[in-house]
């Protein structure tokens, strides 16, 4: 997690409820649309790579 993804969350201290669950849930897509995209690119040079080999 980033500094600025946890300073975002400290953020929602004493906020209502349902703006609590939306950060989180925008927290857990960010993270995980981030993973996807590491991985893709990396299989994606590394094809490319085979493909020069």
């Amino acid at each position: 997690m980033s500094l600025a993804e946890t300073r975002r969350l400290f953020n929602l201290v004493g906020r209502a409820l349902h703006e609590i669950r939306n950060a989180l849930r925008w927290s857990t897509f960010r993270r995980r649309h981030q993973a996807d995209a590491r991985r893709h690119h990396f299989r994606r040079r590394m094809r490319l790579q085979m493909m020069q080999i």
